[in-house]
């Protein structure tokens, strides 16, 4: 499986790994949140604050899951080598760049858990942002 020794066979082995344990954190973290889902700002800060817990190991699975899925563009674009392989590449470039996106988006959801949880924060301001 994880041959350490073998370099080639650890990277295509953990490409593997990745797109099918990437995918499946982010799915976990999606059903351990689900319980926050308010389209009102101060409705989602208080359903935040009262499921602290769910919310954050929902955050650290979908940061998991993202930095797993960074891991793996780097090593599909590292299996598409030789003739003509430049879409492909240009696809796993284009995967790399939104997974990148996806963990930027985790501190969206580390500033929201803070406004939520902070003693003194105007959570009426929120409402324009």
């Amino acid at each position: 499986m994880l041959k350490l020794s073998d370099g080639r066979n650890f990277a295509r082995t953990y490409t593997a790994l990745a797109l099918i344990l990437a995918p499946a954190l982010m799915l976990i973290a999606t059903m351990v949140g689900n319980g926050i889902d308010a389209d009102e700002t101060l409705e989602r800060f208080r359903q935040i604050a009262d499921n602290q817990t769910a919310y954050v190991l929902s955050g650290v699975l979908f940061l998991l899951g993202m930095l797993l899925l960074l891991g793996a563009s780097v090593g599909l674009i590292h299996l598409f080598r030789g003739r003509g392989v430049t879409f492909g590449q240009l696809a796993a470039s284009l995967h790399l760049l939104g997974s990148g996106a996806g963990v930027g988006f985790y501190v969206f959801g580390a500033i929201e858990y803070e406004m939520a949880t902070r003693e003194g924060v105007d959570r009426e301001l929120a409402r324009f942002v």
